[in-house]
């Protein structure tokens, strides 16, 4: 962002320095154009003054041949060149000359045109003038158009080394100025990642800068004040958290109790049908009960670090046939064929990709059709691996897409009883990938199916 700003200032100062660049030399240039034609005008009017008779022509003798300033005198009556400082043109009339017409009609105009004479353009000035015995006459001067160029070919220069020195300027001070400007985006950057990572850390303010003051005062009130709510929250999670893990743990015990007390009952051949379906019922829900809490604790250990991050290669293929071969009594029930398709190996601990693999394929089972289909997909290159459970299930509709991953979150709480989910499977995954830094996808279409894709960075 810098460079670009950077980039940015210098390109416009630059282009507004050529603009001025442009303006300035126009401006010379017409100048140095209108100071040739006054100076031209002012000669002429002074010549035609001196001018008395015939005689004082010898005066301009000194302009012969010059190629600066030519002067021509001119006879009103009939357009004779009585005088011509160049003597090389030959003295033809002058009739047509512009500049003769202007003079004689008392309008005199500054006219340029191109000398054949001096293969050149050249301005011409002409007034109207008498000798002392009444004879009138047409004063003329000239000079080369170029003197104009030669003015502004002097002042270029100038110019140039001004707007060089000037971009030179521009650029320090561009850099300056992009410098200071993303210093503080970057401190405004930490300060805001500082707060991400549950810290607040004031931006500096300086009453020199009124822009960046306001802004940054307003930035600080807002830090501080989501920082303090945060701390509350944060501490809130924890305590739930800590609420979780020990409610579930405290559960714990009852359950297994209940789970084994029915399992004893059941076994006793004195129970009558009607006490027996009862029994089977408690046992039924005890099981699930204990699934329940011992999902619940998996999740609150990951939600307070309590687990190791442990990272050894782990292939993925063996874990998926591990869950296959436990699902396979249920997957056998419902008629369900599950296809396995590539390798692949990721560094985690092989206890939490089991979990992984035997929530999704659990999923995928729970919620599939009669004779349905699941197709598990492993593939890896240099920079992640790649698990994908495909099934041909009963999907789920768009809707509810973004909140399965929520703790308890169910779709169909009915169907999710009957098969015995807990609705934190998913849940469970979610940690587990955050655990490791692995990508979490989930697509699915109603009726269709769903796929659950995880790619592990390497």
């Amino acid at each position: 962002m810098k460079r670009k700003m950077f980039w940015q200032i210098l390109g416009l100062t630059s282009i507004c320095l050529l603009l001025l660049f442009a303006a300035g030399t126009l401006i010379t240039y017409s100048l140095g154009k209108r100071m040739i034609k006054n100076r031209l005008e002012t000669e002429t009017e002074l010549v035609a003054a001196l001018l008395d008779e015939p005689s004082d022509y010898t005066a301009f003798e000194k302009y012969y041949n010059n190629d600066e300033l030519r002067v021509t005198i001119i006879a009103a009556d009939d357009f004779k060149v009585l005088f011509e400082s160049d003597k090389k043109e030959e003295l033809e009339t002058h009739k047509d000359r512009e500049e003769v017409r202007y003079a004689l009609e008392g309008n005199p105009k500054a006219v340029e045109r191109y000398s054949e004479t001096f293969h050149c353009k050249m301005t011409y000035y002409a007034v109207k003038g008498a000798f002392s015995d009444g004879t009138e006459v047409v004063v003329r001067l000239a000079v080369r158009s170029s003197e104009i160029s030669s003015y502004f070919y002097t002042s270029l220069p100038f110019f140039a080394l001004s707007c060089v020195l000037a971009i030179i300027i521009a650029s320090a001070l561009a850099n300056r100025l992009s410098r200071n400007v993303s210093s503080k985006i970057n401190e405004v950057s930490a300060s805001l990642r500082s707060l991400n990572a549950g810290e607040y850390m004031p931006l500096h303010t300086d009453e020199r800068e009124p822009e960046f003051y306001t802004l940054f005062n307003e930035i600080n009130e807002l830090n501080e004040s989501t920082h303090k709510a945060m701390l509350r929250e944060k501490e809130m999670v924890k305590q739930k958290s800590e609420f979780f893990a020990n409610a579930s743990h405290e559960l714990k015990t009852p359950i297994t109790v209940m789970r084994g007390l029915t399992e004893i009952l059941l076994q006793d051949e004195s129970v009558n049908e009607r006490e027996r379906k009862q029994l089977e019922r408690i046992h039924k829900e005890s099981i699930r009960m204990a699934s329940l809490i011992s999902d619940m604790l998996k999740i609150s250990k990951l939600e307070r670090g309590a687990t190791e991050e442990i990272r050894e290669s782990v292939a993925v293929k063996e874990q998926v046939n591990e869950v296959i071969a436990e699902l396979s009594a249920e997957m056998q029930k419902k008629g369900v064929q599950a296809q396995c398709f590539g390798e692949a190996t990721v560094l985690a601990d092989s206890k939490k990709i089991f979990e992984l693999v035997q929530n999704l394929l659990s999923n995928a089972v729970n919620y599939n059709k009669e004779n349905g289909w699941i197709k598990v997909t492993m593939s890896e290159t240099d920079s992640e691996a790649t698990l994908c459970v495909k099934d041909g299930g009963i999907g789920i509709e768009k809707e509810h897409l973004p909140r399965l991953c929520e703790r308890f979150y169910r779709v169909d709480k009915s169907r999710s009883k009957k098969t015995g989910g807990t609705g934190l499977g998913l849940s469970i995954v979610k940690h587990i990938c955050a655990l490791y830094g692995a990508k979490l996808e989930i697509d699915s279409e109603l009726g269709v199916g769903t796929c659950v894709t995880v790619t592990f960075k390497k």
